[in-house]
């Protein structure tokens, strides 16, 4: 059974974290963290014989994801951001008829 704390909404760290912080965010002990990565319900890298987890891995688990839907949120995520960047701003007109699309209630 995967740990479920109540504290989702923790920040976490920008960089790569050891299997004793991620048991501090968890509020679980160590081998709780290897366990669960060994498992596969956490997402974590083996760097020899440590493992090594990245935050957003931690939130997905916190979040209740599973590792590989997390994995594929996060990679469209990344493609839509680099979409977006390469982007034209968009006119008045162009933002004036997209809202009245997303204004839109359907009808006849």
């Amino acid at each position: 059974m995967a740990i479920k704390p109540t504290r989702a909404t923790t920040p976490l760290p920008k960089s790569a974290l050891d299997v004793y912080k991620v048991a501090d965010i968890l509020d679980c002990c160590i081998a709780t963290v290897r366990r669960e990565a060994n498992r596969g319900r956490l997402h974590g890298t083996k760097v020899g014989s440590r493992w090594r987890f990245q935050p957003e891995d931690i939130r997905a688990y916190l979040d209740g994801e599973e590792p590989a839907a997390a994995a594929e949120g996060a990679a469209w995520d990344a493609y839509i951001r680099k979409v977006v960047a390469k982007a034209p701003p968009l006119t008045a007109e162009q933002i004036a008829a997209l809202s009245a699309l997303f204004d839109y209630q359907g009808g006849d």
